[in-house]
């Protein structure tokens, strides 16, 4: 299924819940790309369970969709060891469009990188700061490394607590404006961040379709409306 590359900005429906597995059929969604966060979806299936319904769901589908299997430093909510996660990311390959890989961790699991990059599926690099802010000259640092890689967007999902913190994060836009940029706050200001980094040119908005996946996440539902009163989107 195609990945909608052309899109200026993608609504991404995460799915945490075996729940939200099921109701994913349902076509009324108002996204471009389904998110199903495995690790999170392994708190209520086990792993022979999910894997059969989670593959059973991706091969009915009507969305593009995406994998991630986020570790425990990064907001996981399973313990996995590496080759758990590097085993499930391979078993799904066949069956998803995209995968979000956390450059922190992608020196452990990087044949997964090797075998979505060659296989043509669109990659996610990202970077989670859950307990506070992105360490920005250390992470400006990085982009060559990370650049070298040619992922398909580069993710930052941090910490924000206050006005400031935001304004910084939005002069990555200015300061690198050739990178394919995904960027939005936890917490507090996690629905004003998305209004505004979209605005800007974040090429990915995330909001949850059954259960918020991260602290103060909004739902696609309350995305939407919120995009369309302010004309990010079309009505």
């Amino acid at each position: 299924m195609n990945f909608p590359i052309e899109k200026s900005l993608i609504i991404v429906g995460s799915i945490s819940t075996r729940y939200g597995i099921k109701s994913a059929f349902e076509n009324h969604l108002p996204i471009d790309l389904l998110e199903y966060r495995l690790d999170s979806i392994l708190l209520e299936l086990s792993l022979k369970e999910a894997i059969a319904e989670l593959q059973g769901a991706l091969c009915c589908r009507s969305l593009p969709a995406l994998l991630t299997i986020r570790s425990k430093k990064e907001g996981g909510l399973i313990e996995l060891s590496d080759s758990e996660r590097s085993d499930l990311f391979e078993r799904f390959y066949p069956f998803v469009d995209s995968v979000d890989l956390e450059w922190q961790q992608l020196s452990k699991i990087f044949k997964v990188y090797s075998l979505y990059k060659k296989g043509g599926k669109k990659i996610i690099l990202s970077i989670h700061t859950l307990d506070r802010f992105l360490d920005l000259d250390g992470f400006v640092s990085s982009l060559p490394q990370i650049q070298q890689l040619e992922p398909d967007f580069v993710k930052l999902a941090v910490r924000i607590e206050n006005l400031s913190q935001l304004k910084a994060l939005t002069n990555l836009f200015f300061s690198f404006p050739d990178i394919p940029w995904a960027l939005m706050g936890i917490g507090d200001y996690s629905t004003l961040s998305r209004v505004v980094l979209s605005a800007l040119g974040s090429r990915l908005v995330y909001g949850y379709v059954d259960k918020p996946a991260a602290l103060g996440q909004p739902s696609v539902l309350d995305l939407k409306e919120s995009f369309q009163r302010l004309g990010i989107i079309k009505k």
